[in-house]
């Protein structure tokens, strides 16, 4: 199964970051202009199934589905699109997709207990910012907060060269890949729901 973004220095350092902690919630946005290229799918499909598979191997799994969006330049797909993910453990997730910004975006912002990531996907870069408020503080109109953020450019690598050599080793190993047949299908699964949501404009549960 092909979840490209999985082998992303960036997403790799991410899930190792947020191992152990208590993430609040996870919100990503991935939009680009119109791929004349793609015919066959909507941008769900096309581009919603990457921060879905991402958000799950980080998250764990999803318990229900709402999205919302509609078709603007395509007939017949939706072309944007806001879904959101309820999981099991509490946690919420936003992803934004569409095929009508100019600008290529590919970022994910999470909010944990203690910290606050800002995640680049094509920069393969994380930010990552603490804040603090004296205990001595009592005017919340003028709060001096403390922040600080570390930013961490990670060595740049090719996630697909990273994903066939990984499927290769799987296959000479003996071994199950980084993203396995149930990965991609429950992926697919959360995208029908997500589609479901838009039309029927109800939250979709999920087994």
């Amino acid at each position: 199964v092909g979840h490209v973004e999985r082998y992303n220095p960036a997403v790799e350092f991410v899930r190792g970051y947020v191992e152990g902690r208590k993430v609040i919630s996870m919100v990503s946005r991935r939009v680009s202009a119109y791929p004349w290229r793609i015919r066959d799918v909507g941008v769900i499909m096309d581009l919603g199934v990457h921060d879905i598979d991402v958000m799950r191997y980080m998250g764990g799994e999803v318990s229900s589905v709402y999205a919302t969006g509609g078709r603007i330049k395509n007939d017949r797909y939706e072309d944007h699109a806001v879904i959101s993910l309820n999981f099991r453990d509490g946690k919420v997730g936003v992803v934004e997709v569409n095929w009508l910004t100019p600008k290529k975006i590919r970022k994910m912002f999470l909010t944990c207990e203690d910290s606050y990531l800002e995640m680049d996907d094509m920069e393969q870069r994380v930010d990552i910012s603490h804040s603090e408020i004296p205990r001595e503080q009592y005017d919340l109109y003028n709060l001096e907060m403390e922040v600080e953020t570390h930013s961490i450019r990670l060595r740049r690598e090719e996630p697909l060269r990273r994903e066939l050599l990984d499927f290769i080793g799987a296959i000479e190993g003996g071994r199950s890949p980084l993203v396995r047949g149930e990965d991609g299908a429950r992926a697919v699964e959360i995208a029908e729901a997500a589609l479901r949501s838009m039309e029927t404009g109800k939250r979709i549960e999920l087994e």
